[in-house]
């Protein structure tokens, strides 16, 4: 399966009652690239509405995809910590959020892990949008 029908496949579908499927799901992501396993984490941060699921249900995915995923990039940690903020729903500091952004750029086409960074803070999406569309630019020369 390639990135991007494993990206399709599992966006607003994802299964958030079956760990078995998760744990695959995971497995297969880190089969395919880095921009699949962050995917599964965005699906596990921002769950879509119409989905209800409780606190602890969250935190237990997210302990899933800690103890399963295996990103080769070196951006693991930070995208796991906008993660938690957004699972806590508090916003990241700006000032971190475009630091990581500068972290990320380095990795391009880690579009997954960039916007779970994006998401993590939501007090001054002007200079978000401009940086993230920075980042976009760099990648898409």
């Amino acid at each position: 399966m390639t990135e991007s029908e494993f990206i399709n496949s599992i966006y607003c579908n994802f299964p958030y009652h079956e760990n078995k499927e998760i744990i695959n799901l995971i497995n297969e992501a880190n089969t395919i690239s880095d921009n699949a396993i962050f995917m599964v984490a965005h699906e596990i941060a921002r769950v879509p509405n119409g989905i209800k699921l409780s606190y602890r249900r969250k935190w237990n995915l997210m302990n899933l995809f800690g103890i399963h995923s295996r990103p080769k990039s070196k951006i693991k940690k930070i995208v796991h910590e906008a993660s938690i903020a957004i699972l806590n729903e508090q916003s990241q500091n700006l000032t971190k959020v475009l630091t990581d952004f500068e972290i990320i750029k380095q990795h391009k086409g880690q579009y997954n892990a960039l916007n779970i960074i994006y998401f993590s803070h939501w007090i001054n999406y002007n200079k978000l949008e401009t940086a993230y569309s920075n980042i976009e630019q760099a990648w898409n020369s």
